[in-house]
């Protein structure tokens, strides 16, 4: 290109939104010769600019915003000249995301928390998806003691709270009086892991497998058995999932989980699913009473057929965990 230098010009514009026709202040406007920014400016807060002693030629003008996308367009100079750019919103940018859990829509007072929120979460045991439930708090995580949940309580409340919440597996329901890591006349410091007659210890339930968990505040039915303080429903992994792999680890734990779910045949009316899953917590690498160790396996099988004009489905869900108990549990419904 060539240049006349005796003579200057004014380049004016303005720069707009181009859904709302609100000005831009502060949109950089750069004009471009050969790859090379040869003027620029930005614009006022009434989205005004004005670039000064511009030398006639040809340029590439390009206009950008944070938040927006850029344009770009030719322009020649002969003469003072104004122009208006709209840029448009870019669909790259995000409001502010709040991952939580959902409400339910078959109960007022329950919560749902799904596969999505526990991978933005990336949970260590059960115990940390409560942060996601209505009025949690977050914290970290506590693995030398047992973890109790806490539904319908606030501040300090008696450990025999949490023995009224029941917790169902795959519709099974699974003991809350367990007590295996109580040891008679022994220190303080192993009987305050204790969980006899406080209710489910959470830090033995992995995460990895589960789908969706629904957590109900209120007093549930009675579907549910003698529970007074809420249930928590859990629903682990029974469809076809590619294989996964997770490894966490934070000041004082380290987690590794593998699972994958496989179909049996063709039609995808019976699905393997299995998985496992190590915790590590060393809060005191000297004291292994304090520390605290999860392995757990899992295995379930899904099928569903249609017999004298009804869908039959059924599943087998053994849970084997750490201290090598199993629970079974088989379901067939219309």
């Amino acid at each position: 290109m060539s240049f006349l230098w005796g003579q200057t010009f004014v380049f004016r514009g303005t720069v707009l939104d181009e859904q709302t026709r609100k000005a831009l202040d502060y949109a950089t406007v750069q004009l471009f010769v050969d790859g090379q920014i040869v003027y620029g400016g930005i614009t006022d807060a009434n989205g005004h600019f004005e670039l000064l002693h511009i030398h006639s030629g040809t340029y590439r003008v390009i206009v950008s915003y944070l938040g927006y996308d850029s344009t770009e367009k030719g322009m020649k100079v002969t003469g003072d000249i104004s122009a208006v750019f709209y840029l448009k919103p870019s669909v790259m940018a995000l409001n502010e995301v709040v991952v939580t859990a959902s409400e339910s829509k078959r109960a007022t007072s329950a919560s749902i928390v799904d596969r999505t929120a526990m991978k933005h979460l990336q949970p260590g045991s059960f115990s940390d998806l409560m942060e996601l439930v209505p009025g949690g708090k977050s914290a970290d995580p506590q693995m030398g003691q047992a973890n109790l949940i806490r539904i319908r309580e606030t501040g300090k409340t008696e450990d025999i709270s949490s023995l009224g919440v029941g917790f169902y597996m795959d519709g099974i329901s699974m003991n809350t009086d367990a007590n295996l890591q109580y040891m008679p006349n022994s220190t303080s410091a192993v009987n305050a892991t204790s969980t006899m007659s406080k209710g489910m210890d959470m830090r033995t339930i992995s995460t990895d497998n589960i789908e969706k968990v629904e957590i109900i505040r209120g007093i549930p039915s009675v579907a549910y058995g003698n529970v007074a303080n809420g249930a928590v429903i859990i629903q682990r992994k029974m469809t076809e999932s590619p294989l996964s792999a997770r490894f966490k680890a934070d000041k004082t734990s380290k987690l590794f989980s593998v699972g994958k779910g496989i179909r049996l045949d063709g039609n995808g009316r019976y699905v393997l699913n299995a998985d496992l899953n190590y915790l590590e917590s060393k809060i005191d690498p000297r004291n292994s009473v304090k520390n605290y160790t999860r392995l757990t396996a899992s295995a379930r099988l899904d099928g569903k057929w249609l017999w004298n004009e009804r869908n039959i489905h059924w599943n087998i869900s053994p849970i084997i965990p750490a201290r090598l108990m199993m629970r079974r549990g088989i379901k067939m419904r219309q």
